[in-house]
């Protein structure tokens, strides 16, 4: 799963794809989105970041640890659709396909776009 997360009002977007992340599940993303959240400021983060080739393969790589400042309940994890390219890259889509919310109870919601 490859995606990009926003953290609500006064976070920017990130750039496409310069910000992708990477999970290896739709539920480890969703994991995520609600660490984010319930940790805010003292969550430690080390994101599975994704390197771009020139030939627009994306491969995962790992990045350093950093802290992660609080998010808002309006924060979202837009999910982009890929296929396996050889044995450890993907193609990654121009257009999220979903976008992982927090429920009213702090559950996941799909929406497809």
């Amino acid at each position: 799963m490859f995606g990009m997360w926003w953290g609500g009002p006064g976070y920017s977007h990130g750039d496409f794809p310069d910000s992708l992340e990477s999970w290896p599940t739709i539920t480890a993303a969703g994991y995520s989105l609600r660490e984010r959240f319930e940790m805010g400021r003292d969550w430690r983060y080390t994101p599975q970041k994704v390197a771009l080739g020139d030939d627009g393969i994306a491969i995962p790589t790992v990045t350093e640890s950093f802290d992660m400042p609080c998010v808002t309940f309006e924060c979202y994890l837009d999910v982009y659709p890929a296929e396996r390219v050889g044995r450890i890259g993907w193609r990654v889509g121009n257009e999220p396909a979903i976008r992982l919310r927090l429920g009213p109870r702090l559950g996941i919601r799909r929406e497809n776009f």
